[in-house]
């Protein structure tokens, strides 16, 4: 959805992601679907937390922006990068993210989190979304807080797992 961030380190994920490559690549393929086993619960429960209907009275469902409540549940996934980023600090990136692929869906979880609206229309959905839905974000943010802890020490775990299998095997 939006680029919002949770700090928690764990170190060495890309030499770890590729010694593991060379020792058993069938396990290598199968740590994206355990890291995000860790989120699934998370996930399910934005993809619930999205609105039924159109969030606010008016609001189209065709077009760009058109909200759909089914196609902004089958959008909203998860993503694994086990790689840095070329735009990434050296040290640090995202594991694990939520992303969202349907405009409607980020538009509600985040509109009048950086400004009140840029005209009269803005503004005002941006106030109806407000009273009715509260602050931005929305869905998304509340529900990854709540969640983060759990998602994190699966990680670390996973991790710290697979670094004593890449040590066991480079004895």
């Amino acid at each position: 959805m939006s680029r919002m961030k949770i700090d928690g380190e764990i170190q060495n994920v890309s030499a770890t992601l590729r010694a593991l490559k060379q020792i058993d690549p069938e396990l290598r393929k199968r740590v994206p679907d355990e890291i995000k086993s860790y989120a699934q619960p998370m996930l399910t429960e934005i993809k619930a937390g999205l609105p039924t209907g159109p969030p606010i009275p008016g609001w189209s469902k065709k077009g760009r922006t058109g909200y759909r409540p089914s196609s902004a549940r089958y959008k909203v996934q998860l993503q694994f990068r086990g790689s840095r980023p070329k735009n990434s600090p050296v040290d640090s990136w995202p594991v694990l993210r939520v992303r969202s692929r349907h405009l409607a869906a980020i538009i509600y979880d985040t509109a009048g989190r950086r400004s009140r609206g840029r005209t009269e229309q803005g503004r005002a959905m941006i106030a109806k979304l407000t009273k009715e839905h509260g602050r931005a974000s929305r869905s998304v943010w509340p529900i990854v807080e709540k969640h983060v802890d759990d998602i994190e020490r699966g990680i670390e775990e996973s991790f710290a797992n697979y670094a004593k299998i890449v040590s066991k095997e480079l004895r």
